[in-house]
């Protein structure tokens, strides 16, 4: 049978993840894929764009929040490695990230970071009373900004498995010595009234094989 999937993914490396994964499981099935990944837009446009089903899912944290108002996949895509957190740093900075061995240090370090408006990341940042700062600025605009200085915020935080999607230049580096670490993974969630398109048993199998990020 045919199936249509519209899945938005801005991480290079994880579309190429994704639509093998896909690919892959849905033909041991029998389907048909054509699969459309587009631009990730801000979360709240993409709420919006999942609830009048001009995307058919998306690919996200599991997080109370979201579980309470979307389906959740229970299939985890990276096995926790977009949990694993390295900095986007400007080197002029690396200094004060030196002086940080432990939770307490970093937040005596006053060091902040900077997320777009509804990432669960500012809720542990939180409750660890870390300071951030929130921006809806597109992706390449934050590393602007942080490479720029001067803009209230020190890192970028992002997961091990796309961290290299971004360019290091002008100062830019991954800060060398530090990785935060939550147990949280990506799972594709659907509206409550999208009942699952296909059977994701086998998309498991696969994840589990050992598909998961690998080297392009």
């Amino acid at each position: 049978p045919e199936l249509h999937i519209t899945l938005p993914v801005r991480q290079v490396k994880l579309q190429k993840y994704i639509s093998e994964l896909l690919h892959v499981s849905l033909a041991d099935l029998g389907y048909n894929l054509t699969l459309t990944m587009t631009p990730n837009p801000l979360y709240k446009r993409e709420s919006r764009l999942l609830n009048s089903g001009q995307i058919t899912m998306i690919m996200r944290l599991a997080t109370p929040q979201r579980d309470a108002t979307f389906h959740k996949i229970n299939v985890p895509l990276t096995q926790s490695l977009i949990g694993k957190r390295l900095l986007l740093i400007h080197q002029r900075t690396q200094s004060r990230f030196d002086a940080v061995q432990s939770l307490e240090s970093f937040r005596d370090s006053k060091l902040v970071g900077v997320f777009a408006p509804g990432w669960y990341d500012t809720q542990i940042w939180q409750a660890n009373q870390l300071p951030y700062i929130e921006s809806a600025s597109d992706h390449g605009t934050i590393v602007r900004m942080l490479t720029g200085g001067n803009r209230g915020f020190d890192y970028f935080s992002r997961g091990i498995n796309e961290i290299d999607d971004y360019p290091l230049s002008d100062g830019l580096i991954i800060e060398p010595n530090l990785v935060l670490s939550y147990p949280l993974d990506f799972h594709f969630i659907c509206t409550r009234k999208t009942k699952p398109i296909f059977p994701f048993s086998l998309v498991h199998w696969n994840v589990r094989r050992g598909m998961v990020c690998k080297p392009v």
